[in-house]
């Protein structure tokens, strides 16, 4: 299994910084938003019924403050939530607007070029260079139409793991993601396939202390590489 060689350039701009935040975000942001909205509509039936209940019997509900002031508040969050699972770019956008503003500040106006090699992508922008072996491109997203290539794991995108307090520090900082062009995609169809499948064998080499991996990953990085 093999990768064809390819490259391409895009501009840098405000744009493809958020989508590389949304392609490595917005999955988790839809599933937040769906459980989110799942947990708080079912809370604000509750307590509309037990307000309903209230008025019926004239009793008082055993809270503080105006009970018809939380509904509102209730009801407000859960249209938040709906809002996260049916756009989840928007939340994506906002909650990383300050790195994104940093990163268009940054890297503005310069072309982002992108190369295939042997083991793995070889990203330019400007005079930094990064090399992303395939072993460390788990899976792709689509953003506005485009297909991503990202680093972020299925961890990164898990409601229960983030919920209990892991990875959530990393999903932003510990990921990478690059964009692949439909032009790109329409003379090489199965790129991001090779490109999945060529890490998924490079991480079993890379398991199983494979010294062939090893040696093309340490000369591609141009360090040890480390199982």
């Amino acid at each position: 299994m093999s990768v064809d060689h390819a490259s391409w350039s895009l501009p840098f701009d405000k744009t493809l910084a958020t989508n590389m935040f949304r392609a490595e975000s917005d999955r988790y942001n839809r599933k937040v938003g769906i459980v989110s909205t799942i947990l708080l509509g079912g809370l604000a039936i509750a307590y509309f019924c037990a307000l309903v209940w209230s008025a019926k019997t004239g009793t008082s509900l055993d809270v503080s403050g105006n009970p018809y002031l939380y509904a509102v508040v209730l009801v407000g969050v859960a249209v938040l939530a709906v809002f996260v699972a049916v756009r989840p770019g928007s939340a994506t956008a906002f909650r990383n607007r300050v790195a994104i503003r940093q990163l268009t500040k940054q890297y503005g106006g310069r072309g982002f070029v992108v190369e295939t090699e042997e083991a793995g992508l070889r990203c330019r922008i400007g005079d930094d260079e990064l090399s992303v072996p395939y072993a460390a491109i788990t899976r792709s997203a689509i953003v506005d139409g485009v297909t991503w290539l990202t680093t972020a794991d299925d961890r990164d995108s898990s409601v229960l793991y983030n919920f209990m307090g892991i990875n959530w520090a990393l999903r932003e900082t510990g990921s990478l993601s690059i964009p692949v062009p439909n032009e790109v995609l329409a003379q090489h169809r199965s790129l991001v396939a090779d490109v999945l499948a060529v890490g998924k064998d490079q991480r079993a080499g890379l398991k199983q202390g494979s010294a062939a991996t090893m040696k093309l990953l340490s000369e591609f990085i141009g360090e040890e590489a480390e199982a």
